[in-house]
């Protein structure tokens, strides 16, 4: 059975329907690290999710809808050891939150895929300790390949069209024209435009240099990653912080 890194794989499936993701990761000495995973569904995605999993999910109950499973969730923390799940819960409908600590946060997102190995990276230098991340059309692609909710028929027809090279813009275009019955007083584009992933990350020492995030405090950096600009990486993503 192929190591999955659960956290990515965790966020990437509830992009497929979520609005706002937020991670919180507090990176203790060396590579470990304690985080925190918060994802909550706009109103829009929740109505569209219940129609398409009466559709495709015969166990789905509409009238007592399940929008994580949980089940799942927690086998795929169990299957990789660098990873350890503390707490899962869903508080409300249509809200998730994940404690877990992390062994060492660049092995945890490491798989069977070769394009996906240089995704989180950690060197050290003269400079201090250096956290990299980076996100490109390939890389990203190898991640969602080893998810098994990235074949399903629900993600299928959220995510862009396999293989082909769709712009922001274009997707945006395509969910509007998806989702745009279940928008009531606000403009679905606006909504797709503002859904983001934002992960902000604690470091033990001072921060002394990043690139692509703001800085919340001396040791605090966050992170954000409009959805949309996700799927599509039209130009590659790159992240760092030095501490």
């Amino acid at each position: 059975m192929k190591k999955k890194a659960a956290f990515i794989a965790l966020v990437s499936s509830l992009l497929f329907d979520a609005c706002a993701v937020r991670q919180d990761i507090t990176l203790l000495a060396g590579a470990a690290g304690s985080a925190r995973l918060e994802a909550e569904l706009h109103p829009v995605f929740m109505a569209y999710y219940r129609d398409l999993a009466s559709g495709f999910d015969s166990s789905f109950d509409p009238a007592n809808p399940r929008y994580f499973n949980m089940e799942a969730i927690e086998a795929g923390f169990r299957r990789n050891a660098e990873l350890r799940l503390d707490s899962a819960r869903a508080p409300q409908a249509g809200k998730l939150v994940l404690d877990f600590h992390i062994r060492d946060i660049s092995a945890a997102v490491k798989n069977e895929t070769k394009t996906a190995q240089g995704i989180i990276s950690r060197e050290s230098g003269s400079g201090g300790q250096t956290l990299s991340i980076r996100l490109n059309r390939d890389n990203l692609s190898s991640l969602l390949k080893v998810i098994p909710e990235a074949d399903s028929p629900l993600a299928k027809m959220l995510l862009p069209p396999e293989g082909a090279a769709i712009s922001e813009n274009e997707y945006i275009e395509h969910l509007a024209w998806a989702l745009e019955d279940y928008a009531k007083d606000e403009k679905i584009e606006d909504i797709l435009r503002s859904s983001a992933i934002r992960f902000s990350i604690k470091t033990p020492g001072k921060i002394v240099s990043h690139t692509g995030g703001k800085l919340k405090s001396e040791r605090e950096i966050l992170f954000e990653i409009p959805i949309p600009r996700l799927f599509t990486l039209e130009k590659p993503l790159g992240f760092s912080v030095t501490y």
